[in-house]
């Protein structure tokens, strides 16, 4: 079964990528290119994935959209 786990959106310069902090003070070990999750910004849920372009910046496939601290996403993961 999936199930989406929500948490806001950051940055760890120390890794080089995003990380996504939850609502239970956990963080995730850091989002890779391919990362499936549901973006919500401006009242609307999107549905993409996190990827990386060839000068590593990082961006929300299909939308236009690059991550920014603070963003309220969604991450996939069996239970």
């Amino acid at each position: 079964m999936t199930r989406q786990r929500r948490g806001t959106m950051l940055y760890d310069p120390s890794i080089g990528r995003p990380v996504v902090r939850f609502a239970d003070g956990t963080y995730s070990d850091g989002l890779n290119a391919g990362q499936r999750l549901t973006l919500v910004r401006d009242g609307d849920a999107i549905e993409t994935r996190l990827e990386q372009d060839f000068d590593e910046n990082w961006y929300y496939a299909g939308t236009g959209l690059h991550p920014r601290p603070g963003d309220t996403v969604y991450l996939d993961y069996s239970a």
